[in-house]
């Protein structure tokens, strides 16, 4: 397609891939449920899609991806997407592109419900937050390096004690990782808030506040090999209540046994370094994972790293 018009109320259901290389307009209030299918817009300009931000028009992911291409440095890419069709279900992404080059976009999941791990569910052993956070995650993949996203919800999504007077954009990587300082919220028609921040890694991302479920801000979790032994390395930026760390070993990426326990920082607003020698590697590829435990039991995990030694 190159104009595409979505006319006529109710929901409209994809039953194969799109590509739009133009215009997506909706004329009047509906929805379009890409059904697991992908939703492509080419030659970006701004405003290529209308109107946005709006609870009653917009696309439904469901198992599909909605990707923009042609970001010019300068754009900014407009995903209306929500969960379903109820008046608190719109939980739309502006990204504007500001790394000097022209740059792709796509969400590939939007979730209900936020947890430590940055999966959808807590499949890798995540637990879910309960308190002072969006109850929403958005999974956006880029290989921008400099953006500004805005991140909206209905206020029905937030959970108890969320502070809209010091909220963020939080980016999960090892784990969730404040983007920019804590700030207001803006209000957004009656019922909707928005907050935008200025990110540098993609996928997936939160809005959480300064007393949220983020254990320590991780930087870096490497495993390097050497003759008889693996270094493992770690570095924090920032740490809040953070009790200590647990290495895990495996064999296989999958069963995973504890190795060691290293005492974490508490509260630190500086940088701190760790280090563990393992000596009881696995021949060929060794994979190791990092668990952080608050002092009241809240537990996050790493991303699994491998080493071949």
């Amino acid at each position: 397609y190159y104009h595409l018009k979505i006319d006529g109320s109710g929901t409209k259901t994809l039953l194969g891939d799109i590509v739009v290389n133009g215009t997506l307009e909706f004329v009047k209030p509906g929805f379009v449920d890409l059904n697991g299918n992908d939703l492509t817009m080419n030659n970006w300009e701004d405003g290529n899609i209308s109107p946005i931000n709006t609870n009653n028009r917009y696309i439904m992911s469901h198992g599909g991806v909605f990707t923009i291409n042609d970001v010019d440095n300068g754009e900014t890419a407009n995903f209306p997407i929500g969960f379903g069709t109820a008046d608190d279900d719109f939980c739309g992404v502006d990204i504007k592109n500001t790394d000097g080059e022209t740059r792709s976009f796509k969400i590939t999941n939007i979730c209900e419900g936020l947890y430590s791990d940055g999966t959808c569910g807590g499949t890798n052993g995540g637990t879910r937050a309960t308190e002072h956070a969006v109850d929403i995650t958005w999974f956006i993949e880029s290989e921008s390096t400099s953006a500004d996203i805005t991140l909206y919800w209905h206020k029905n999504k937030e959970l108890p004690d969320f502070q809209t007077n010091a909220a963020a954009l939080f980016h999960h990587e090892f784990f969730w990782t404040l983007q920019p300082a804590p700030g207001t919220v803006t209000n957004y028609g009656n019922d909707y808030r928005y907050k935008q921040g200025s990110v540098t890694g993609f996928s997936p991302f939160s809005v959480q506040d300064s007393e949220s479920v983020l254990p320590i801000e991780l930087v870096t979790f490497e495993a390097k090999a050497q003759e008889n032994a693996v270094q493992l390395f770690w570095k924090t930026e920032t740490e809040t209540n953070n009790d200590y760390f647990t290495l895990y070993r495996s064999n296989d990426g999958k069963d995973f046994m504890p190795i060691a326990q290293v005492p974490g920082a508490g509260t630190s607003s500086h940088p701190n370094y760790y280090y563990h020698l393992d000596n009881s590697f696995y021949p060929g590829i060794t994979y190791y994972q990092l668990q952080q435990t608050d002092y009241d039991g809240t537990q996050s995990n790493s991303k699994i790293i491998a080493v071949d030694v």
